[in-house]
């Protein structure tokens, strides 16, 4: 008989994490858990994600999505980074790593696995609209009168909303903390 994984290196905070949401990463189909753990290489802006890698960030907002019982915020927390693989670049004026555009490949992902994200119960349309539209709202006060209107008037404009300040948060990981 094989021995067991020890998880003695893992923080309280982060064994309960894993422990909470480990049951979404089981159903997760072979090759979007592959895409995720592609993340774990990708590096972020400290300033933004002291988490570190973007695999870390994204196992944060997946259990904060997690505490709201609402399959669309869960699968756009699961979506919403996973293009940061593709994008990821270090701006050579920061030295700080970037992905942008990342969005646009993150929608793919949630094209890509429609069928998954239904199969959950979650609706693939809002996933990916919260998901294309998950930077935006950081610079909503900055946007042209129309194109804010166009986004705050959409139907799940308070569904964004909620993943921005209660799911994403910016990545701080302080958010999580209780």
């Amino acid at each position: 008989m094989g021995s067991l994984p020890s998880f003695a290196f893992l923080r309280r905070k982060d064994l309960l994490m894993l422990i909470t949401i480990k049951g979404i990463y089981k159903i997760l189909p072979e090759d979007l858990y592959m895409s995720l753990l592609n993340t774990w290489h990708i590096p972020q802006n400290p300033k933004w994600h002291p988490e570190g890698n973007t695999l870390k960030h994204i196992i944060i907002t997946v259990k904060r999505a997690c505490d709201t019982n609402n399959k669309n915020l869960i699968m756009a927390a699961l979506f919403h980074d996973l293009g940061k693989y593709e994008t990821f670049k270090i701006n050579d004026k920061t030295g700080q790593p970037t992905a942008y555009g990342h969005e646009r490949v993150s929608c793919f992902y949630v094209y890509k696995f429609r069928d998954f994200i239904k199969s959950f119960g979650a609706d693939p349309t809002i996933v990916l609209w919260i998901v294309k539209n998950h930077m935006k709202i950081k610079y909503l006060y900055d946007m042209k009168k129309s194109k804010r209107d166009k986004l705050v008037n959409h139907l799940n404009f308070l569904d964004l909303i909620r993943f921005r300040y209660e799911v994403d948060g910016g990545g701080r990981y302080e958010l999580l903390i209780r």
